[in-house]
C-alpha cells in the first residue's frame, strides 16, 4: 500500500482533525476470542519516542511519540489463511470509517478518540495481534511490533532538539534530509545534481534562514532537485494548506478558473472559464515559475504543470497574507483578493461526496468515476455497483485527476477486469550491505516479481472482459498509475486522454525538523506488468485526447469522453 495514506494521517494530526471513528466492540471481540484460544502466548509491550537508532519505520507515530504506548501482543501458531482473512475483514470494516494502514497479511489502526492501537500480522501460519493504549499525548508503535517488546530510542530526539537553538536545529534538519536521501532514495543513480555538493552549498543558506518557514522552503527546493514526485518535504504547519476558494485549470498554455467555491467571489463576477491573466500583478506563468516550480517535486513536465496550475495549486499558500487574481473574459477584467483566513468556502466542489460513482450512458455504455484510491469506502461501494457494471455493453473508467492513495483499493477494482490471471509488475529497491561496501563492491538491487492478480478462486463473480476505456491525464498519479498499469495489461482496455503524472512508489518518512517539516523519500521502483518503466515518463494514452478551451468549458462533454465513446462504439459493433 502506498505511503500516501500515512502522509494524510500525519497532515490530519497536524491540523487537529480527527478521523470519523467508530466504537471498539468488533475489534475488542477479536482480541478476546484470540486470548481465549489454547496455545496463545501473551507478551507485554512498551513503546515510546520517535526516530532513533535501530528503528526503520513506524506503524503509527504521532509527533515524537512522547509518553508510553503499552499493551499486550498475542501470538498464535497454526492459523490458516482463511482465519487470518476473517480477522482482516474486521479491520476492513473499520477502514470504511477511519484510517487503517493495510497490506498483505497486515493491518494497523490507531483510534485517536479511544486512545487505542490495534494491529495484526499473519505470515506462514503464525498470527500476531496487538492491542495497546497510549498513556501520553502521542502514539508510538514501531513497524516491527510483532517481535519487538520494548522501544525507546537511545537518544530522546524531542528533548535533544528542544535544548538547541533554532539555527542549529535547521542545520541538523538539512543533515537529516541529506542523509535520508543518501540512504533511502531508490533513484539515487538517476540524480543529475551532485547531492553532496548541494548539501555543502545549502549550509550557509540554512544558517541564514530568518525562520522555520524559510528553512522549510529551502529544504523543499533541495528535495525538488531530485525530480521525483514521491520525494518531497512538506510543512507540518497547517497554514501551508490554505488556498483561495477556487480552482484553476491549465489548457493550451493558459490558466482558467475551473470551479468557484465562494459565493462572495461569484457575486464579484468570478465564474468558470475566465482566464487568469495576473497573479499579484504579474503573468501567472512568471509567478508560477518563480514561486512554485522550484519547490515542486516532480518526475515529469506534465506533473509539474499539474502542481503549478491545476486544482488549488496556483493559489496554494501564497504569502499567507494577501493574493490578488486578475481575471478576464477577453473584454473585461475583474480583480479578486484573498487574505488566506480560511473563509468563503461555502460552495461545495462538484466532485464532493462518495469517491466512486456510476451512471449509464446511451448505447449501454457505463461510466465509472473514481476520484481517489484513498477513501476506505472504495471497495464496498464498487462491490455495490458491480452488478450494474456487468450489465453494460462497454465501460468508461475515469481516473483523471485521481491522486492515488491505497493501491490495495485499486487492486480490488482491477481484479474484476482480468480475464483469468495477471502478474503485476515487478518492483526494485536498493540493498546496501556494509561489508560489500568495505570490499568496494557495487550496491546491489533487490528485485521482487509482482503478485499474481486474480479474483478469489471461490468467487462466483463474473469477470468483466468487455471493452474498457480508461480516461487518464497529468493528474493521474501514484496508486492511480498502479491501477492504470493493471488495466492496461488486461488486453481489452484502451487508455484515452493525456499522459499520466509518471510517479509511484513507497516513501520512507523522516522528521527533518521535528514539529516543523517532514520528508517523504521514495524507496521503491515499480514497473508495469509488461516491464515498462513509467516512472519519469507516465503512461502515454493509446488514444490522445488533449482538451481545448472549447471541449473543456463549452462542449456538452470533454474531448476524452468523446474519443472514448467513439472507440467503444466501434468495439461494440465488431
Amino acid at each position: 500500500m502506498k505511503k500516501t495514506i500515512m502522509l494524510l494521517f500525519a497532515l490530519l494530526l497536524a491540523t487537529g482533525m480527527k478521523a470519523d471513528e467508530t466504537d471498539t466492540l468488533a475489534i475488542d471481540a477479536i482480541y478476546k476470542e484470540l486470548l481465549a484460544r489454547p496455545g496463545v502466548t501473551q507478551t507485554a509491550v512498551r513503546y515510546t519516542g520517535g526516530w532513533g537508532a535501530g528503528c526503520a519505520n513506524f506503524s503509527w507515530l504521532q509527533g515524537e511519540g512522547s509518553g508510553w504506548t503499552v499493551g499486550n501482543r498475542l501470538t498464535l501458531k497454526g492459523v490458516d489463511k482463511a482465519e487470518a482473512d476473517r480477522i482482516m475483514q474486521v479491520f476492513k470494516k473499520y477502514h470504511e470509517r477511519t484510517h487503517v494502514a493495510m497490506g498483505e497479511g497486515r493491518a494497523d489502526m490507531g483510534l485517536e478518540r479511544f486512545r487505542m492501537f490495534y494491529g495484526m500480522r499473519w505470515s506462514a501460519g503464525t498470527l500476531y495481534f496487538l492491542k495497546a493504549r497510549k498513556l501520553g499525548n502521542e502514539f508510538c508503535v514501531p513497524f516491527d511490533w510483532f517481535f519487538r517488546d520494548y522501544y525507546k530510542p537511545k537518544r530522546n530526539l524531542g528533548d535533544a532538539w528542544a535544548a538547541i537553538d533554532a539555527p542549529t536545529r535547521r542545520l541538523l534538519g538539512l543533515s537529516h534530509l541529506w542523509s535520508g536521501v543518501k540512504q533511502n532514495f531508490v533513484f539515487m543513480n538517476r540524480v543529475s545534481v551532485d547531492w553532496d555538493s548541494l548539501y555543502v552549498a545549502m549550509i550557509p543558506k540554512i544558517k541564514a534562514a530568518a525562520n522555520d518557514e524559510e528553512a522549510t522552503r529551502l529544504l523543499q527546493r533541495m528535495a525538488a532537485t531530485l525530480h521525483d514526485g514521491h520525494t518531497f518535504v512538506y510543512s507540518d504547519y497547517p497554514q501551508d494548506l490554505r488556498t483561495m476558494p477556487l480552482t484553476t485549470r491549465w489548457i493550451d498554455g493558459k490558466v482558467y478558473v475551473d470551479q468557484v467555491l465562494s459565493s462572495a467571489f461569484a457575486r464579484k463576477g468570478v465564474r468558470r472559464g475566465l482566464q487568469v491573466v495576473a497573479v499579484n500583478g504579474e503573468a501567472p506563468e512568471v509567478y508560477a515559475q518563480r514561486e512554485l516550480a522550484p519547490y515542486v517535486s516532480s518526475s515529469t513536465p506534465q506533473w509539474l504543470i499539474h502542481n503549478m496550475y491545476d486544482d488549488k495549486n496556483l493559489t496554494k499558500g501564497g504569502d499567507n497574507r494577501q493574493m490578488t487574481l486578475t481575471l478576464s473574459d477577453g473584454k473585461r477584467e475583474v480583480s479578486v483578493g484573498y487574505n488566506f483566513d480560511g473563509s468563503g468556502f461555502d460552495i461545495r466542489p462538484q466532485q464532493n461526496g462518495v469517491p466512486i460513482r456510476f451512471s449509464l450512458l446511451k448505447g449501454g455504455v457505463g461510466y465509472l468515476r473514481i476520484d481517489n484510491f484513498m477513501d476506505g469506502r472504495i471497495c464496498r461501494e464498487f462491490d455495490k455497483l458491480y452488478p450494474q457494471i456487468l450489465q453494460t455493453r462497454a465501460l468508461i473508467i475515469d481516473v483523471r485527476d485521481n491522486p492515488g492513495g491505497n493501491s490495495g483499493n485499486g487492486d480490488h477494482v482491477a481484479r474484476h477486469f482480468i480475464a483469468q490471471s495477471l502478474r503485476a509488475g515487478a518492483w526494485e529497491s536498493r540493498e546496501y550491505i556494509p561489508a560489500f561496501a568495505s570490499w568496494r563492491m557495487a550496491e546491489r538491487v533487490y528485485r521482487q516479481e509482482g503478485a499474481l492478480m486474480t479474483l478469489d478462486a471461490n468467487s462466483k463473480l463474473e469477470r468483466y472482459t468487455k471493452p474498457v476505456a480508461l480516461l487518464v491525464n497529468r493528474g493521474t498519479f501514484s496508486a492511480a498509475e498502479d491501477f492504470t498499469a493493471l488495466l492496461r495489461a488486461t488486453g481489452h482496455c484502451a487508455l484515452v486522454g493525456e499522459p499520466t503524472g509518471g510517479s509511484t512508489g513507497n516513501g520512507v518518512r523522516i522528521a527533518v525538523i521535528p514539529g516543523v517539516c517532514t520528508a517523504n523519500i521514495c524507496s521503491k521502483h515499480d514497473y508495469a506488468p509488461d516491464g515498462y518503466d513509467f516512472v519519469g515518463k507516465g503512461f502515454v494514452p493509446d488514444i490522445a485526447a488533449p482538451e481545448s478551451y472549447k471541449t473543456y468549458f463549452k462542449d456538452k462533454q470533454d474531448n476524452a469522453m468523446t474519443k472514448a465513446l467513439q472507440w467503444l462504439n466501434k468495439q461494440i459493433r465488431k
